[in-house]
């Protein structure tokens, strides 16, 4: 599923999307906050992280996405891959590095 939105991506907007998987992260982590901490039932907390990938992908296509399509692939590249490098690290701050069971 990551690839095939990938090559979509590509294919349709021609653009390299570096933050691509990151947003496959935070649904596993709403998942996980959704099912794990909070203690929903399974299909409800499968919705709820589907909703929060949901509303981050259309925040991030609305303020960067949108802003770079017009620019060149450097710039497209650079922001994108900074946006991967930031989401990571604050699922490292809000979440930790430990592995989650």
């Amino acid at each position: 599923m990551v690839a095939t939105g990938l090559a979509l991506m590509f294919g349709v907007v021609r653009l390299v999307n570096f933050a691509h998987g990151e947003f496959f992260m935070l649904g596993a982590y709403a998942f996980w906050f959704a099912f794990g901490v909070l203690g929903l039932p399974y299909a409800l907390a499968v919705v709820l992280a589907g909703l929060a990938m949901a509303v981050a992908g259309v925040l991030y296509q609305q303020t960067i996405i949108r802003a770079i399509l017009d620019r060149s692939w450097h710039v497209q590249l650079i922001a994108t891959l900074a946006t991967s490098i930031v989401l990571t690290n604050l699922a490292i701050i809000v979440f930790g590095a430990q592995a989650k069971e």
